[in-house]
């Protein structure tokens, strides 16, 4: 008998080791232990238990270990698996109940594996017991199957399991289908791959193909897992989980396509794709992870997977956290909620507990980017492409939580109409309605769209209280009957500090290229510019009506508010800002709506101090480019042409022009002049130079846009966002 180990070779015992100090990769594929109490030699494809025949199968060879008090190697015959050979079980599951290494050969040319372990699509595959360590390298783990039994189809793990080098594949847990009517109850499915309440390590492995499915078109049994199911610890490195489905019965919720973790999950190096979660009236998660425990996913890559169902609520495409989870350096894409009539979002992440993400890509998911209802930190992040129909808003970002922002970008992600949830489509790039911060990032060329009462808030949307600086919002587009605000719709709490709106476009009845606000908006040191109000919006808008104030819209009218539009019932603050080459048929600056909407309507305000506005456009035969409607004036604004506006004085401070007598503020082009955000210089001509408030008020900022000292020497400021140096 030939008792060599196909692929072995001469090298020395101080090769490295995989499962621990005491075991040594003899193939340069698999492991085993350096000092064995014995070495077992499987001689045999059967599945028999018979100690006098000269032959030793596999489960003899597992007996034996169980029995022995040391922990055994098991390796396999040279002359037999040479080639590719099947041990299909017969009398049942293979138990392995003490401590033992079972290193099965691999082709030295291709590297594929040679022996596989098949349960014959009649029983689980293996069960390592509570004590045991088991170490397998070189398995192709396939076939086990249960059938309204306990769980895990391939492997059920309680002691401590380490897989190198091994496939798990098409492996199944079904229910019972016991359900008979609508009150009869089925058995759920757990884990149809591996089903692990103790320690798992798996490494340069794979898991696919495999199902924890309720099977039944009349069943209400769960399934959860269909690679994976964890209650313990998972240790995840070099590996793949491909194509694994929980499929839940018709009235049951399926969790965890790939992984279904309520214990501690670590994820390295590898890939998750192509899994799903669905079934037809219940809840569906999680298509690549489901996790209520802590998950932490490093330089990974999670890809195509989806969750949906007929009818139910379908959420996390990719991955759905109600616990902690850390994800950096890693890749979400292509995923999806896949529903024909139900509702559905987080295409790429549903998060109702607390999230980190560092350094990542979320794109290309349907369901849109991310969800969160409780805590979020995003870093150092793309979040790209994304798109949501028919249902939440929020393309990029749906937030009714706490998140922070930083250091990211937020670009051509979109909200649309559609489905049979249409009356939706708001926040192209961000859907706010809790609190949200975003600083020194990028939400550019996002989109949302609806025929009829959304499309709201190209770049944002927010509810809720949003405070952004030191950023750029850009080229974002809202479009639809009743839209406004291309770069921000606000109708809770905003705060724009620091930052730059450009580009934008509000294409509907109400305008607000730059801005929409019917709540409360600050402006702070921040450059508005080239944003348009067209027959459907431009860039801020506050209220509602005619397509107003292409940089900023306040109230209802004409296309109006091209920068700003402003509603009735709104307040808005502009100090030491610049609003600029923006466009719209009616305050192509900014714009009042002064119209109340009801009889009872309380008024707002639109407060000015220490701000340009100038140099802005009416499009065609309109009128009042610069300002139109009531403002407050705090003095000390350039106002290049005032026509169509009250509450600018030159008494107290304000350098205001006509149409007869238009100011030239003397700007530059938008630029990088230093700083987080392009902004528009002045040049050396400019009256604004040295014209702010000489009286400095607590709400001052202390430096321009770029972050330079405000005030010079003799305490004197310059008008807008940019100071003169």
């Amino acid at each position: 008998m030939d008792l060599s180990v196909v692929g072995a070779t001469n090298a020395p015992l101080s090769n490295t080791a995989v499962f621990g100090d005491n075991v040594h990769d003899l193939l340069g594929t698999g492991s085993i232990n350096l000092q064995p109490s014995a070495t077992i030699v499987v001689n045999s494809i059967a599945d028999q238990v018979d100690n006098n025949n000269g032959v030793t199968t596999l489960r003899d060879a597992i007996n034996q270990a169980n029995a022995d008090s040391g922990e055994d190697l098991i390796v396999f015959d040279r002359s037999l698996f040479s080639t590719a050979q099947t041990i299909t079980l017969s009398l049942g599951e293979l138990d392995i109940t003490h401590s033992v290494d079972i290193i099965a050969p691999r082709d030295p040319i291709t590297g594929g594996n040679l022996v596989s372990v098949s349960g014959n699509n009649a029983s689980r595959v293996f069960e390592v017991d509570t004590g045991a360590t088991a170490n397998l390298s070189g398995l192709l783990i396939t076939g086990g199957r249960l059938t309204g039994v306990g769980n895990g189809g391939g492997i059920s793990n309680s002691g401590t399991l380490n897989l190198d080098s091994t496939i798990v594949s098409n492996n199944n847990v079904f229910s019972n289908n016991l359900r008979g009517s609508n009150s009869s109850t089925g058995v759920n499915g757990y884990g149809g791959g591996i089903y692990n309440t103790g320690t798992l390590n798996l490494s340069n492995s794979t898991v696919s193909s495999n199902t924890a499915n309720d099977g039944s078109s009349n069943g209400v049994s769960d399934a959860s897992g269909g690679g994976i199911y964890n209650t313990g610890n998972v240790f995840i490195s070099n590996s793949t989980l491909s194509g694994n489905r929980a499929i839940a019965g018709s009235y049951g919720s399926s969790t965890g396509g790939g992984i279904y973790n309520s214990g501690s999950l670590v994820v390295s190096n590898s890939t998750l794709n192509n899994s799903a979660t669905g079934g037809t009236y219940g809840s569906h998660s999680g298509g690549s992870i489901y996790s209520i425990g802590t998950v932490e996913v490093t330089n990974s890559s999670l890809g195509g997977s989806t969750s949906g169902g007929d009818y139910g609520s379908n959420i996390g495409g990719s991955v759905f956290n109600g616990g902690t989870l850390n994800l950096s350096n890693s890749t979400i894409s292509g995923s999806a909620i896949a529903s024909n009539y139900g509702p559905g979002t987080g295409g790429g992440i549903y998060n109702t507990g607390t999230a980190a993400i560092t350094n990542s890509t979320i794109s290309n998911s349907k369901g849109g980017g991310i969800y969160n209802s409780r805590n979020l930190t995003v870093s150092d992040t793309i979040i790209a492409n994304n798109t949501i129909t028919g249902y939440n808003g929020g393309g990029g970002i749906f937030n009714s939580g706490n998140a922070t922002l930083s250091n990211s970008t937020i670009n051509n992600n979109r909200t649309s109409q559609g489905g049979h949830y249409a009356d939706s489509g708001d926040g192209g790039g961000i859907y706010n309605s809790g609190t949200i911060t975003v600083s020194n990032s990028t939400i550019s060329g996002n989109s949302a769209s609806q025929a009829r009462s959304g499309g709201k808030g190209g770049g944002i949307f927010n509810s809720g209280t949003s405070t952004i600086t030191n950023s750029t919002i850009s080229g974002n587009t809202a479009t639809g009957d009743t839209t406004g605000g291309g770069g921000i719709y606000n109708s809770g709490t905003t705060s724009v500090i620091n930052s730059t709106l450009t580009g934008n476009t509000a294409t509907g009845a109400t305008g607000g290229g730059g801005i929409y606000n019917s709540g409360t908006t600050s402006v702070i040191n921040s450059t508005i510019n080239s944003n348009k109000a067209s027959s459907y919006g431009d860039r801020i808008f506050i209220g509602s009506g005619v397509y107003s104030g292409g940089g900023i819209y306040n109230g209802s009218g004409v296309y109006s508010g091209g920068g700003i539009y402003n509603a009735y019932s709104a307040t808005l603050t502009l100090l030491f800002s610049t609003v600029t080459q923006n466009i719209a048929d009616n305050g192509g600056g900014v714009y009042q709506n002064d119209v109340p909407p009801t009889s009872t309507s309380v008024r707002g305000s639109f407060n000015v101090h220490n701000t340009i506005i100038a140099s802005n456009f009416n499009k065609g035969n309109g009128v009042n480019p610069d300002v139109s409607g009531t403002f407050t004036s705090n003095g000390y604004n350039l106002i290049g042409d005032s026509t169509g506006s009250t509450g600018f004085d030159e008494r107290i401070g304000d350098i205001v022009g006509t149409s007869d007598s238009v100011i030239d503020p003397r700007l530059d082009i938008l630029a990088n002049n230093g700083g987080p955000t392009q902004t528009i210089a002045l040049l050396t001509d400019s009256p604004a130079i040295g014209a702010a408030d000489p009286i400095i008020l607590d709400s001052d900022p202390t430096t321009d846009q770029r972050g330079l000292p405000r005030r010079a020497a003799d305490g004197s400021a310059d008008i807008g966002a940019f100071e003169f140096s």
